[in-house]
Order: C-alpha cells, then structure tokens, then sequence
C-alpha cells in the first residue's frame, strides 16, 4: 500500500512538473506562478502534506528556485509551510526540516524574514 502511495504522489508531482515545463509557463510572470504552484499547496492538501515529505520537498526546491528571480513570490509561497501550529508535532518537525533547508539555501531578505518569523 505505502509503495502505491508514493508513486502517485510522484505521478501527481510528474503533472505539476509538467506544467512548470509546459511552454506558456514563465517563472518570470507571478501569476503562473500562483495558478500552478499556489494552487498545488492550497487545493492539494493530500499531496502537499503527504507523509513521504514529497510534497515539502518539492515546494521547497521551488522556492529556492524562484526566490532567485522573484522574492517576493518566494516569500508568499512559503507561507503554507510556516502554518504549522495547527499540524501534530510530527508534521510540525517536517515542515520545520524544509523551512530550514530553504533557510540555509541563502534567501533574500523577503523569503528569510517570512522563515525566520516561523522558526523562531
């Protein structure tokens, strides 16, 4: 079952790659940006919190990928991550792990001040 699981969270993550890579997809225009990814962790709650950290793991590659070109999106996006409070301890220490790791990937000052407020 678990084995089932996780491959179709990666067929799930293989369609939203799919759309980053499709050709009217831009990095550059914030509103794709928040069509594709914004809409991944806002409606795919299943997927964005799967327990195989798939979910965090991609996100958080995004982030980091697009802090380089828009902060101020990055720092939108990471938002859902900072929510923990209302998660079990568990979860909590995962989505810790991923905001830690986008910390230590050197952000901009927008993205860093969004993770510094949650983690401390």
């Amino acid at each position: 079952l678990m084995a089932s699981i996780k491959q179709n969270n990666q067929n799930s993550l293989q369609v939203i790659r799919s759309l980053l890579k499709h050709q009217k997809f831009d990095y550059k225009n914030p509103n794709k940006i928040r069509s594709v990814l914004g809409t991944f962790q806002r409606e795919n709650i299943e997927l964005f919190h799967a327990n195989d950290e798939s979910g965090y793991d991609f996100i958080s590659k995004e982030i980091i990928k697009i802090d380089k070109i828009n902060p101020q999106i990055s720092a939108r996006l990471v938002l859902p991550l900072t929510l923990f409070n209302n998660y079990t301890f568990k979860r909590q220490k995962k989505m810790s792990k991923y905001l830690k790791i986008i910390s230590d990937s050197n952000p901009s000052n927008d993205l860093h001040e969004i993770i510094s407020k949650a983690i401390n």
